[in-house]
């Protein structure tokens, strides 16, 4: 069970039986998916989405 979660989580960005983080299942409507876990600290995710940018990636 545990590690067909891993791969679920991995292929998918599922997050199921997590103690952490509640539970997120989502549909596959487009090829690829971002899946961005970080700590909550000011700024995090601008930085995150300035080095996306910065390669060229539209999120």
């Amino acid at each position: 069970m545990a590690a067909q979660q891993m791969i679920d989580y991995l292929e998918n960005g599922n997050i199921r039986n997590s103690v952490n983080y509640p539970e997120i299942v989502l549909p596959r409507v487009t090829k690829t998916r971002v899946v961005v876990l970080h700590k909550n600290i000011p700024n995090m995710l601008a930085q995150i989405s300035t080095s996306l940018s910065a390669a060229n990636i539209n999120i």
